[in-house]
């Protein structure tokens, strides 16, 4: 049985577009509570994940995304 441990990610993005598809992935690994802040109750194959999709969108000169357990 995996632990879930609630992250608190934040993040600041200037593009539209990759903000809104962070936005919505987001959307779907945890709650939204704030412009850019949202709480994940996530487990470690969860937070895995979650990093993947990101990894996937965002341009790491540009964009800035925090994760805090």
């Amino acid at each position: 049985m995996s632990t879930t441990i609630l992250h608190l990610v934040a993040y600041d993005i200037p593009n539209d577009r990759r903000r809104t598809k962070t936005h919505k992935i987001l959307s779907g690994f945890g709650e939204w509570t704030q412009y850019s802040v949202f709480e994940c109750f996530l487990d470690k194959r969860e937070l895995v994940a979650l990093r993947a999709k990101l990894h996937d969108v965002l341009d790491p000169t540009e964009d800035s995304v925090r994760i805090y357990p």
